[in-house]
């Protein structure tokens, strides 16, 4: 209920519901004030990339977001193009790197690997450690290994903790809502 009212909020505040669009991070530093940083999963370094984001999960120093860019065959995958995901938790299974996501909107699948699909690559002991049952047909969670990830997604998101930052320093000024297109 909380989120719903805060995102109305924030939706009134920048002229309604016909909203130009944002990105995540952007969004979680207007909402939060952690500190955004963009990531394009294309140039980025998998193995670096890993470790910052499990080091940032594990120690609950980073809030992970990650969004699609243009899809040609969103049905056949079951990602929505130019959409952000909320990333759930980051797990390092038996060298495999895996990442649960979730579609805000609760529905439309992933089909692709690690999906509830997946007969291939699930194995009743992954299903049981990663907790294979908080995935449905149809609730917008999912798993994905992290090479798939970069592959499907285009973008990291991570706002970090400014508490991390030994200095801080404060500025105040006025967003108005034609600055945020």
């Amino acid at each position: 209920m909380w989120v719903s009212l805060i995102e109305k909020a924030y939706l009134k505040v920048h002229g309604g519901y016909d909203f130009h669009g944002s990105n995540s991070s952007r969004d979680l530093f207007i909402l939060t004030g952690w500190l955004p940083e963009i990531i394009d999963l294309k140039d980025y370094d998998r193995n670096k990339l890993w470790q910052r984001i499990l080091n940032g999960y594990r120690n609950k120093d980073c809030l992970i977001t990650c969004g699609t860019g243009p899809i040609e065959n969103e049905d056949e995958l079951g990602l929505v193009s130019g959409h952000a995901y909320a990333i759930l938790e980051i797990v390092e299974y038996k060298g495999k790197r895996m990442i649960m996501a979730k579609n805000p909107w609760g529905h439309f699948e992933y089909k692709g690997k690690y999906s509830s699909r997946d007969t291939k690559n699930w194995t009743p002991d992954m299903k049981q450690a990663l907790g294979y049952d908080k995935i449905s047909e149809d609730n917008g969670v999912f798993w994905v290994d992290l090479d798939t990830f970069c592959v499907i997604f285009e973008h990291l998101y991570i706002n970090w903790n400014p508490q991390l930052l030994s200095y801080r320093k404060s500025f105040f000024d006025l967003w108005k809502a034609a600055d945020m297109s």
